[in-house]
């Protein structure tokens, strides 16, 4: 990571590097480790200068859940709203799914780590959260099913895409690249696939 110097910054530049270096720091660190003082060190910024920009540490994690979620939903209603079948979409959300989160792994963990809304400070991201689910259900609200049966099947989707990242993550799977990842994750997956078939009778 480079180190950059005061005088590198001009307003409105700060918040910016700080939300991009932070999770390379992240991903070294560890989240727990990681801290604000630590973060301005390795800008060769003071502190005083970072909390300008962010009252705390969970600000900034604020920050980058809210901005992950908005790529990561987008990557995903892509997939889902493609010209194909719904298997293949289905398969299609699925890639999309794990190649962002093992791409991004940082800020993924800090979007569905420790609950960062406790005390009600920011709404905002219980709706980026719910961006998030939506773009997954676009995947069967084209099917003749109520609304409450589409959120089921995309719950039930992403809770085995998002084990499966850990597990990975945690190299409780152990494979050989994202790619890798992906192609084992297609062989996993079939039997929810089937399941969501039937459930959706195509």
């Amino acid at each position: 990571m480079s180190v950059k110097t005061k005088s590198t910054y001009h307003h409105g530049d700060l918040r910016k590097a700080l939300l991009r270096e932070a999770p390379g720091c992240i991903a070294e660190q560890g989240l727990d480790k990681f801290t604000l003082r630590g973060l301005a060190r390795d800008l060769g910024v003071t502190h005083g200068a970072v909390y300008k920009h962010f009252a705390d540490k969970r600000e900034l994690l604020v920050a980058l859940a809210l901005s992950g979620h908005k790529d990561f939903a987008a990557t995903l209603r892509d997939a889902a709203l493609s010209d194909q079948g719904v298997e293949d979409r289905i398969r299609l959300v699925a890639r999309a799914y794990v190649r962002w989160a093992l791409g991004n792994e940082s800020i993924y963990q800090i979007m569905f780590g420790p609950r960062l809304n406790e005390d009600g400070r920011h709404p905002e991201l219980e709706e980026a959260i719910e961006d998030s689910f939506c773009s997954v259900d676009a995947l069967f609200t084209t099917q003749s099913i109520s609304k409450a049966r589409v959120r089921h099947l995309s719950v039930s989707l992403m809770t085995q895409l998002h084990g499966y990242c850990d597990l990975v993550r945690l190299r409780r799977i152990r494979v050989r690249g994202a790619k890798a990842a992906e192609t084992y994750l297609m062989q996993s997956i079939d039997p929810l696939l089937r399941g969501l078939c039937a459930e959706l009778d195509v």
